[in-house]
């Protein structure tokens, strides 16, 4: 993984921190929603392409994340 690449994991990550009082699966559906509304499509698609990547080494939470941005 590129330092760019561990960067967007990295921020998503620390969003949903924010989020975590609401529980695993509404934080991760809140910062979906954030990265919809403030990530630029391509930072989207970035962090998309890197977890499915990465796979199963990409912390389980960042892989939530994806998986609700996804859907």
């Amino acid at each position: 993984m590129t330092e760019g690449e561990a960067k967007l994991i990295r921020m998503a990550l620390e969003i949903r921190q924010f989020f975590r009082h609401q529980g695993d699966a509404a934080a991760a559906a809140a910062t979906a929603n954030h990265l919809r509304q403030f990530w630029a499509p391509s930072m989207r698609d970035e962090f998309l392409a890197v977890v499915a990547k990465e796979g199963d080494a990409v912390d389980p939470e960042a892989r939530a994340i994806a998986a609700a941005l996804a859907a």
